[in-house]
């Protein structure tokens, strides 16, 4: 529901929406790992559009 209200009230955005990383309380090992992963993600669409 959160994903949904942010794209709702972004509904202008023209960028692409990447899969949100969510972590309650102090952050554990998948979550750390989550965010590893999101930042290969940003960094590999970067690369995908020559800004790196």
């Amino acid at each position: 529901k959160l994903l949904e209200t942010i794209k709702g009230i972004l509904s202008n955005f023209k960028g692409e929406f990447l899969e949100p990383i969510l972590a309650r309380g102090y952050p554990k090992k998948a979550d750390f790992e989550n965010l590893e992963r999101l930042a290969d993600e940003v960094l590999s669409k970067h690369k995908e559009i020559g800004i790196i």
